[in-house]
């Protein structure tokens, strides 16, 4: 693909600064892409196809998401009836990413007849042959996706958007719909994290990316290991940093094979950064990240990292689930020995795929032949159901935590000696993550290096808790509750009472928490936050009157100090059975803002850590608006936290976070993630900017510290 060089851009070029140049005057702001997934976010891609994420046997009673085979979508792989599923991420509840109005365009190769209905199985275009054949969404419609069809060969299937033809077929992947957004932010960093599927990226050699030429971005019909998908081609990538004029920021396969000559053509790294040099704008600078997060256990890269060159201390044992023990004749382990229990066995180097670890764990020993393993306070942990062989790691003279660090800086300063090589050490952005929890993971990969990065990168998140308000209502009492999203991660800490007033009373703190005031009726006691995945329930209270209308006050004590939540206004004339209100938009700001602070001073901390020519970046960065697992209106997961505050309540937090950020001295803050209909996003939808959007974009890409 080429772009085009406008003369705005040689402009830039003439003035563009150095490599590796300063952003001492302020903090750049970037942006993580989020993933390739028809079903989370809009299609990005004018040809959308590239984004169909999962294909399905046909199990009974499936519903709309069904296909009859699995399809090998790689370039000129013939297919021969089949049903394609091309998902969008909405639900019948919302409007958000409903595929485009208008006429789309759709192409194939081979001799195949090919029908496209929609999820309600109605023909948008009947069986037609000749390789290529138009099909039109009506506006007033909702459409969650599509069903293609076919009969016959067929290859290189593409479907594309309307109005983005002409801009396709010139060697234009992206959407013009996408780039405006981003344009509008006017974004100096862009994280490419979730776009090549790095938690998932087993590939150690060149040859086995993704290519632009796959009719689908995310299957693979005989993958290169099992559980691997494809992700977005790093030549599209790079198309795009050059669209926007943005720097890149890449994350290398954790598996990727540094000891590959360089001549062979299959070194990742080496032929990686040879053509983001030929290819990048040359006023641009790359970033570029071994793995992601590489201390999580969630993530494969981290038991890689664990288990790296420890082949002589895999082991494997039976298991019984039933019974939590590990059979294994001889297993010379002793009481309390360190071990780390992989979920999937292939997490070792020397095999081929897998998932997670369970991370440090210790020994209980049964008996000399089976033992099972315990959690630090001794708690006896179980593998899931099903598991009948475990393999375990051994960590040898050394702990597990220490040869994370070690094995990662090592790989890390392999990846940097190509990089040298290939851009010169001053023109591209050398960094390591870091746990933001977790100072000594930031010494232990800053004394491991034999280098100096230019950034640690770390993921700090604001995190305030939202309250809730309710009440349980019969014909004469009423039963008030609460309920708090991170409750159990302070529990003590957040005492509260409940009083019930007459209704326009405006009681004060004091007099909710002893149970007095004007219009008092009834103290409903107090309680500790328990959990955050169901309500608290205070002392009911009775003999009230069905003719007069009352309210409920809560007096909230925090670290954020003390704040006085309600009313949550009742009566029992209704045949209300329940009553439920979120907490006020200040009382909810304050605590995001109390939170927000907080991180600023960690940030403080951490870079007193850090090198005289080392920065900080976040390299993810945003408030939480999935933080509990049930929600209290509905029982539905949804960004109803979001919703219920309009917006207003992410972009002031959000825009008080990246000042806060700003004023620690941080090189650049980029938010978690651009668009999606789930947790962490700026926005759900292209062509609808909402208010943290709008307050993202008016830092125009750079907060000011003064």
């Amino acid at each position: 693909m080429k772009h085009k060089l406008s003369w705005l851009f040689l402009i830039a070029q003439l003035f563009a600064l150095p490599a590796n140049s300063s952003t001492d005057n302020g903090m750049l702001l970037g942006m993580n892409l989020n993933w390739n997934a028809d079903f989370d976010t809009p299609h990005r891609f004018a040809n959308i196809v590239r984004s169909v994420t999962k294909q399905w046997k046909p199990p009974r009673n499936h519903g709309p998401y069904e296909a009859d085979v699995k399809l090998d979508l790689r370039p000129s792989q013939p297919n021969d009836a089949f049903t394609l599923i091309i998902r969008s991420p909405n639900k019948p509840t919302n409007d958000f990413h409903k595929l485009v109005a208008g006429t789309y365009t759709i192409r194939w190769k081979g001799d195949a007849r090919v029908k496209v209905t929609n999820f309600d199985n109605q023909n948008l275009m009947r069986f037609i042959s000749g390789g290529e054949g138009t099909f039109t969404i009506d506006p007033d419609k909702t459409h969650r996706g599509l069903k293609v069809k076919a009969k016959g060969n067929l290859s290189d299937l593409e479907i594309i958007q309307p109005g983005m033809l002409a801009s396709y077929d010139s060697g234009n992947e992206w959407s013009p719909d996408y780039i405006s957004w981003l344009k509008g932010l006017n974004l100096q960093v862009l994280r490419f994290m979730d776009l090549t599927n790095t938690n998932g990226n087993l590939r150690e050699y060149w040859s086995e990316r993704t290519t632009p030429d796959y009719a689908s971005w995310n299957l693979l019909e005989k993958p290169t290991r099992e559980k691997e998908r494809g992700h977005v081609p790093y030549e599209v990538l790079v198309d795009l940093a050059n669209q926007l004029n943005i720097d890149p920021w890449f994350n290398i396969p954790h598996r990727a094979d540094l000891t590959k000559d360089i001549n062979s053509g299959e070194n990742f790294v080496y032929e990686l950064s040879s053509y983001v040099k030929t290819n990048l704008n040359k006023n641009l600078t790359p970033y570029y990240e071994l793995g992601n997060e590489v201390w999580n256990s969630k993530f494969i890269n981290t038991a890689w990292f664990a288990n790296l060159q420890r082949a002589s201390n895999y082991h494997e044992a039976k298991y019984n689930h039933k019974e939590k023990l590990f059979t294994k004749t001889a297993h010379g382990l002793n009481q309390n020995d360190q071990i780390n229990i992989l979920k999937h066995k292939d997490n070792h180097p020397k095999k081929s795929t897998g998932s997670a670890s369970w991370g440090i764990k210790f020994v209980h020993v049964v008996n000399a032949d089976q033992f099972q393993v315990k959690d630090k306070t001794g708690k006896i942990l179980k593998l899931g159901p099903g598991a009948t062989m475990a393999a375990y790691i051994l960590p040898g003279d050394d702990t597990i935590e220490s040869n994370i660090h070690k094995n990662y800086a090592s790989q890390v300063d392999a990846m940097w000696e190509i990089l040298d090589q290939v851009h010169g050490p001053d023109n591209y952005y050398k960094l390591i993550a870091a746990q933001a929890a977790n100072k000594n993971t930031i010494k232990k990969r800053l004394s491991a290096l034999k280098k100096t990065p230019d950034f640690v990168a770390l993921a700090p998140y604001t995190n305030g808790e939202s309250v809730q308000m309710g009440a349980d209502l019969s014909s004469q009492s009423v039963r008030p509750k609460i309920w708090m999203t991170r409750a159990n991660t302070h529990k003590k800490r957040f005492p509260v009472y409940a009083s019930v007033y007459l209704k326009n009373s405006s009681p004060t703190f004091e007099q909710v928490e002893k149970g007095s005031g004007n219009g008092f009726v009834g103290s409903a006691g107090s309680l500790v936050f328990k959990d955050n995945k169901s309500w608290d329930q205070f002392d009911e209270i009775t003999g009230l009157d069905e003719t007069k209308a009352y309210e409920i006050w809560y007096a909230l004590s925090g670290p954020f100090g003390e704040q006085l939540v309600g009313p949550l206004a009742f009566n029992l004339a209704s045949t209300a059975t329940e009553v439920r209100q979120m907490d006020n938009f200040d009382n909810q700001v304050f605590r995001d803002r109390y939170d927000a602070d907080k991180m600023l001073a960690r940030l403080k901390s951490y870079k007193a850590l850090l090198p005289d020519k080392t920065r900080l970046i976040n390299y993810e960065s945003g408030r939480h608006f999935f933080p509990a697992k049930m929600n209290p209106e509905s029982g539905e997961a949804k960004s109803w936290l979001y919703d219920y505050y309009g917006g207003q309540q992410h972009a002031n937090v959000m825009k008080y976070a990246i000042e806060n950020t700003a004023k620690a001295g941080v090189a650049a803050y980029l938010y978690y993630k651009d668009i999606s209909v789930t947790n962490w996003h700026l926005t759900r939808d292209i062509n609808n900017t909402e208010p943290a959007y709008k307050a993202f974009a008016s830092f125009q890409g750079l907060v000011n510290v003064q």
